[in-house]
């Protein structure tokens, strides 16, 4: 895992989603940015893309966007969804992580073709 420092390095440097990338074998599962990716890798967190994909088409989601936000404090984290009032509609909670920041935001967006899971600095 590389540091915090170079985790927020990554994150203030994903700018514009220049590459995607299919994680999922789903068809209508969302592609990630090259950010998403980057994060991934360097904070390794495939497991927080795989949760937030496994929502994919759940009912109380809007298909056009979706907000995500992961909380960690002392291992623990807490993943959840917000609505476009900033209002909870899906929570779940992570006994146990690692990851090295104390929050975490995503969007998910409905692109021509595909849904798209970006951080929200590539928007």
């Amino acid at each position: 895992m590389k540091s915090i420092e170079e985790i927020k390095n990554i994150i203030a440097h994903a700018t514009g989603a220049d590459n995607y990338h299919k994680v999922s074998p789903k068809p209508s599962a969302p592609i990630i940015t090259s950010g998403v990716f980057a994060l991934a890798e360097a904070a390794e967190c495939s497991w927080l893309i795989d949760a937030i994909i496994s929502y994919h088409g759940d009912e109380r989601l809007d298909p056009n966007f979706q907000a995500w936000k992961l909380t960690v404090a002392d291992e623990n984290g807490v993943l959840e969804a917000l609505d476009d009032d900033k209002n909870v509609v899906i929570s779940q909670e992570i006994e146990y992580t690692d990851f090295p920041l104390d929050e975490i935001n995503f969007w998910v967006v409905k692109g021509e073709g595909h849904n798209v899971m970006m951080l929200p600095s590539e928007y």
